[in-house]
C-alpha cells in the first residue's frame, strides 16, 4: 500500500498538569433515617477496583455518601482527588470520564470570575453545575458518568454522557438508592435475580435496550439524561440529548471537508494524555484511518495493538498493510478456541452481562497487553452505526415491499407459498430492522425456550418511533440499541484490564453534523459508508477502501467441537443449574448438544446464546462459578 501523508496541523501537547482521570464509582442515597456508612461505601467499591487501582476517596454526610476508585491518566496529586467539593461545601461530585472542551469551558467561567483550584476537568464539570445548573450538560463534550450532592437542598443529581460512551446503574433497595458504574457493585446490598421479563430480548437480541437490565431491580440511566433525585426519594427524569432527533433533520448535504474537520478534530481530543496512548487496530477501515491519521501527525512513534486467528476470516493482511505504510510500533497477538475459553468467564464477570459479542474476551486480554506501554487505547467503534456501515442498510427490493405489506397488517397466510414471493412472509412477522437485528430467527428461538417468555422488545420499537423510511429506522435502532452494545462493551472489557477506552468516532457533535445528511448521500451507488470511505482514501486505496467487510468473524462452529476449548462449555447445558431452569426445551437442547458434536448439524449460533446465558447465570444468580476477578 502506497503511504499518503496529508499535510496536517499537527497535535497540541498537554499542558503540565492537567488531570485526567478515568474511573469507577458508587454512590448511596438514603430515604429514611438511616445513615450511610463508610464501610459499606468500601465494601462495593472493592468490586470494581478494576476500574480505579491507583487512588480512592470516600465522603459521607449521613443521608447520602459517595465512593471514588481512581486511574490516573496524569498524575496523582491532592488537587485532583475525588469525591470533590465546591468551596463553600454545598456540591459535591464523584465523576467518571473525560470533557474533552473542559479548557474552553474553565476559561469562559474565569471571565466572570470563577476561581479553580486544580487543573482537572472534574472540577471544571463541578463549577459548571454550580453556575449553570442542569443546562452545562449540554455544553459537555466527551464522555462521562457523574453523581453530584446538592448538602443545602439534599437533592442528588445523576448524569449520562449523550451517547452512553460510560455505564451507570441505579438500584432501589430497602429505603435507598444505589448507583455504580458496574451492577456487580450491588452484589452485597441484595442478592441477584432474573428479570425474567427482558429474557426474550437478551436472547433474540444479545443485549437487553433502554433502561432495563437482565437483573431484576436494576436499571441503565439512559444516555443523554440527567436523574434529579429529591429527599423524599422522588425523581424526575429530563433528556437533554437525544442522538436520534437530528436524524429527523434531512436539510443537511454531505460536505466531506467539514466532515473531515470535525472528525480529525475529535481524533485529536481524543489523544489528550501524559501517559501516552495506543491504538487497538482491528484492520478495519475505521481503525486505520485513526492510526494513519495520527502517524501522520505525531513527531513520535505510536504503539498499536491487534489480534488474530487462524483462517481466511482474519483481517491481519490489512493490519500488516497499514502498519507498513503508516509504520508504529506494532504489537500483534494470535489467539484461539483455547485462549477464549480461558478468557470466557472472566469477560462475562467483567461485563455484567451475557456476551453478545463473541471476541470480547480477546479484547480484554489484548488490553491487558497494551497496558504495558499506556492506560489509554483509541478505538473505531461507533463509526458504522454514525456513517452507515453494515450491508443491512443497503435495505433489498423484498425487504421494502415487505415492510409495506407489515405496515398494512397483512397476513401472512395471504402471501402465496412460491418462489420469489414467499420470501415476503418473514417481514410479515415483525419489523424489517428487528430481522436484521437477531441473533437468529425467531422461530428458531422459539424451538429452544419456552413460550412463556414475555416477547417484549417495545424499547427497540420506541427507538424508531418519528422515523421516516426504512434507513432512517436502521439508523435509529442501531444508535439507541446496537450502538450501545457496542460502547458497554469496550468499556467494560477495557476497565477490566485498567485501561481507558476511547472512541473518536462517538462525539455527539459529529452524529449532529452527519445524522442529518440523507440516507442516500450516506450509502450512495449502494456503498455502505460511502462518506467516509470518500474521506479515507485520503490515506489508502480504493481496494483498501471499498474491500467488503468482514469484521471479526470467530469460526465458532468448529470450536465448539474442540473439548479443551470452546467445547468445554456445552457440557454446562445438560447439567444443573441450567436443565433446572423452566424458561427452556431442554430435551431439544440436549439433541443439539449432540448433533453439534457429532457434525451431524450446525447448531453454534443457538448453542452461543445459551452458552453466554449459562455462564452469566451461574455467575450472577445461581453462583455456582466464580471468576478469578471475583
Amino acid at each position: 500500500m502506497q503511504s499518503r501523508r496529508p499535510q496536517g496541523k499537527g497535535l497540541k501537547t498537554l499542558p503540565k498538569g492537567i488531570r485526567l482521570k478515568m474511573c469507577g464509582f458508587v454512590a448511596e442515597i438514603r430515604f429514611d433515617e438511616q445513615t450511610v456508612s463508610e464501610e459499606s461505601l468500601r465494601s462495593r467499591a472493592r468490586l470494581i477496583h478494576h476500574r480505579g487501582p491507583d487512588d480512592e476517596g470516600y465522603y459521607s454526610c449521613g443521608w447520602a455518601g459517595l465512593g471514588f476508585k481512581r486511574l490516573a491518566i496524569l498524575d496523582l496529586s491532592d488537587a485532583g482527588h475525588q469525591p470533590m467539593i465546591t468551596p463553600d461545601g454545598r456540591y459535591v461530585i464523584v465523576f467518571n470520564g473525560e470533557v474533552y472542551n473542559f479548557k474552553e469551558l474553565r476559561a469562559e467561567l474565569e471571565s466572570i470570575g470563577t476561581e479553580f483550584h486544580s487543573d482537572t476537568d472534574t472540577e471544571v464539570v463541578l463549577r459548571c453545575f454550580e453556575a449553570w445548573g442542569r443546562d452545562a450538560l449540554k455544553r459537555f463534550v466527551g464522555m462521562f458518568a457523574f453523581v453530584i450532592l446538592d448538602t443545602q437542598t439534599q437533592i442528588t443529581f445523576i448524569a449520562r454522557d449523550h451517547l452512553g460512551i460510560k455505564p451507570l446503574y441505579i438500584m432501589r433497595h430497602d429505603g435507598g438508592l444505589h448507583v455504580a458504574s458496574e451492577v456487580k457493585a450491588f452484589q452485597d446490598i441484595k442478592s441477584f435475580a432474573l428479570n425474567e421479563d427482558v429474557l426474550y430480548e437478551q436472547l433474540s437480541f444479545g443485549y437487553v435496550a433502554g433502561t432495563q437490565t437482565l437483573f431484576e431491580g436494576v436499571e441503565k440511566v439512559a444516555p443523554g439524561s440527567i436523574l434529579t433525585i429529591q429527599k423524599n426519594g422522588k425523581c424526575t427524569t429530563e433528556q437533554f440529548y437525544d442522538v436520534t432527533l437530528s436524524l429527523k433533520d434531512k436539510t443537511q448535504h454531505a460536505k466531506p471537508a467539514e466532515i473531515q474537520d470535525l472528525l480529525d478534530e475529535s481524533i485529536k481530543a481524543h489523544t489528550i494524555s501524559d501517559v501516552g496512548y495506543n491504538i487497538q487496530l482491528s484492520g478495519g477501515v475505521d481503525s486505520s484511518y485513526i492510526t494513519a491519521y495520527l502517524v501522520s501527525n505525531e513527531s513520535h512513534t505510536l504503539d498499536s495493538y491487534s489480534v488474530t486467528i487462524d483462517g481466511t476470516l482474519s483481517e491481519e493482511k490489512y493490519q500488516k498493510e497499514v502498519v507498513d505504510a503508516y509504520p508504529t510500533n506494532h504489537h500483534s497477538y494470535h489467539y484461539n478456541s483455547h485462549d477464549l475459553a480461558d478468557s470466557y468467564i472472566k469477560a462475562t464477570w467483567h461485563m455484567d452481562a451475557p456476551n453478545m459479542h463473541l471476541a470480547s474476551p480477546f479484547l480484554m486480554i489484548l488490553c491487558e497487553e497494551s497496558r504495558k506501554t499506556s492506560k489509554v487505547i483509541l478505538t473505531g467503534e461507533g463509526a458504522d452505526e454514525l456513517f452507515g456501515g453494515y450491508a443491512r442498510f443497503n435495505i433489498p427490493f423484498a425487504q421494502r415491499i415487505g415492510f409495506k405489506l407489515y405496515q398494512m397488517k397483512i397476513p401472512e397466510w395471504l402471501i402465496p407459498n412460491l418462489p420469489k414471493i414467499r420470501a415476503l412472509k418473514p417481514y410479515l412477522r415483525e419489523h424489517p430492522v428487528h430481522i436484521t437485528q437477531r441473533l437468529i430467527r425467531h422461530d428458531r428461538l422459539m424451538n429452544v425456550v419456552s413460550s412463556r417468555l414475555k416477547q417484549d422488545i417495545s424499547y427497540r420499537n420506541q427507538s424508531m418511533s418519528g422515523q421516516s423510511g426504512l434507513e432512517n429506522m436502521m439508523f435509529a435502532n442501531h444508535q439507541k440499541c446496537y450502538l450501545l452494545s457496542l460502547l458497554e462493551r469496550q468499556d467494560k472489557v477495557s476497565m477490566a484490564a485498567s485501561v481507558e477506552a476511547r472512541v473518536p468516532f462517538c462525539s455527539h457533535p459529529l452524529f449532529d453534523k452527519i445524522n442529518p445528511i440523507s440516507a442516500m448521500d450516506k450509502l450512495k451507488d449502494g456503498t455502505t459508508k460511502s462518506i467516509f470511505k470518500a474521506i479515507a482514501q485520503r490515506f489508502f486505496s480504493d481496494d483498501f477502501v471499498h474491500r467488503r467487510k468482514s469484521g471479526f468473524t470467530l469460526p465458532i462452529d468448529v470450536w465448539l467441537r474442540d473439548e479443551g476449548g470452546m467445547g468445554r462449555f456445552l457440557e454446562n447445558l445438560t447439567t444443573a443449574p441450567f436443565v433446572d431452569l423452566p424458561f427452556f426445551n431442554h430435551a431439544y437442547i440436549q439433541s443439539m448438544v449432540k448433533e453439534h458434536k457429532d457434525g451431524t448439524k450446525n447448531w453454534h449460533k443457538e448453542l452461543m446464546i445459551l452458552i453466554n446465558f449459562d455462564i452469566w447465570y451461574q455467575l450472577f444468580i445461581a453462583q455456582t462459578l466464580k471468576s478469578t476477578s471475583s
